[in-house]
């Protein structure tokens, strides 16, 4: 038995062998972190022998200790979207720095479901998506590490089986991941005719405000997010949909850690030869900074499926839409691109226009009025993508 193995024996006498292990794994960090020249200046300024092991196209690996994972993650996350993303091992890390992989067959976008949609796309409702709100951001915080980081998890999971009780092609499972405590939340609706072909609609179920510690609401970042994902799938579920091709909705867990969750998903997809069709994230639904109402990411995305989003939009939403860029591992959109798949993140806003209360404990209803008028925008288009990508 090794010393450390003498300590850890130890001290499960006095805390218990449950408590021990979720205390372990809750304190467990990946060791290198990817991150783009900003980020990287930005840890360089305060932390002086931040050595890059390898940078390609603006990208740079870091070995990390615990406390500089803590200061990337909690401390310089306060103040910023994306920037790094997390990996378990160097091998991982380096993979980051490949070229992005050809895209997975892409299947042929159409517009053909007008007369199923539309009436559907009617249904969404703004008092349930403020449900779903109020409920996630009640939480004192959802951040990745915390004990109500995992009940919140376990509450989106229980509401969307509640949602879709007696619906035998449904199966919901929380995903355990290695470097967070959180899992992720995966329903599948199985496709009745090509159930091999999948579509994913997702968004992170996290909030942070820089630490366990401090009060974490994330009404818009990403409460807002996860109740469009329900509200979806209630509309789906009322009107007894059956898809062609199978559906996974995802509450993925750590997204504000470094991308934690989608990347062991998107990489697993990936090993097992998976045919994903379109991955779309919800990520910020609810706050109306910018003069258009939807804005499509360009970078880490698929200029193909962002083109469709934009038809869908044009056809269902009938809203102004645009583009800009949100920059290196901002969501978790950026897991499935990077490991070949057809990604697209509609957003709320310009990136530098979104809500200014995003992780922070003033992320509250409030800053949007106490509405969700915005979010039954995205509602509705997710509503849209979900018919029209697997018929």
């Amino acid at each position: 038995m090794t010393h450390n193995m003498e300590v850890i024996m130890s001290l499960a006498k006095y805390v218990g062998p449950a408590t021990l292990a979720l205390s372990l794994s809750a304190f467990a960090n990946p060791q290198y972190f990817t991150v783009d020249n900003e980020m990287l200046q930005e840890i360089q300024k305060e932390k002086t022998g931040v050595i890059p092991l390898k940078t390609e196209n603006g990208i740079s690996i870091i070995k990390v200790s615990k406390h500089l994972a803590d200061f990337i993650t909690e401390d310089l996350r306060t103040n910023r979207h994306g920037g790094f993303a997390a990996h378990s091992s160097l091998a991982d890390a380096l993979e980051a720095l490949e070229p992005t992989p050809d895209f997975f067959p892409l299947a042929s976008y159409t517009i053909t479901e007008q007369e199923r949609i539309s009436p559907m796309i009617n249904q969404v409702q703004e008092s349930e998506l403020l449900k779903t709100i109020n409920k996630l951001s009640s939480y004192f915080t959802r951040f990745h590490k915390s004990s109500t980081g995992k009940e919140s998890q376990d509450w989106i999971k229980s509401n969307w089986a509640e949602i879709t009780a007696g619906r035998s092609d449904v199966t919901i499972e929380l995903v355990n991941h290695k470097n967070t405590p959180q899992p992720s939340v995966v329903l599948t609706i199985k496709g009745n005719t090509t159930p091999d072909e999948i579509i994913i609609i997702g968004g992170h179920g996290d909030s942070t405000a820089g630490s366990p510690t401090k009060r974490s609401p994330g009404a818009d970042d990403n409460a807002s997010g996860i109740a469009c994902l329900t509200e979806t799938l209630r509309i789906l579920m009322q009107n007894s949909y059956s898809p062609t091709r199978t559906i996974k909705f995802i509450s993925y867990a750590g997204e504000e850690g470094g991308l934690l969750g989608s990347s062991e998903l998107a990489r697993a997809h990936k090993q097992a030869s998976a045919n994903v069709i379109g991955v779309m994230q919800l990520d910020m639904t609810n706050y109306k900074g910018s003069v258009k109402d939807i804005y499509m990411m360009s970078d880490n995305s698929s200029s193909v499926l962002n083109s469709f989003v934009g038809t869908l939009i044009d056809t269902y939403v009938k809203v102004p839409w645009g583009y800009d860029k949100c920059g290196y591992g901002c969501s978790d959109h950026a897991s499935w691109n990077k490991n070949g798949y057809p990604a697209t993140v509609p957003f709320e806003s310009l990136p530098s226009q979104y809500n200014p209360k995003v992780h922070s404990s003033n992320d509250t209803l409030d800053v949007s009025g106490g509405r969700a008028i915005q979010s039954v925008l995205f509602a509705k288009l997710a509503v849209a993508f979900a018919i029209e990508v697997a018929k």
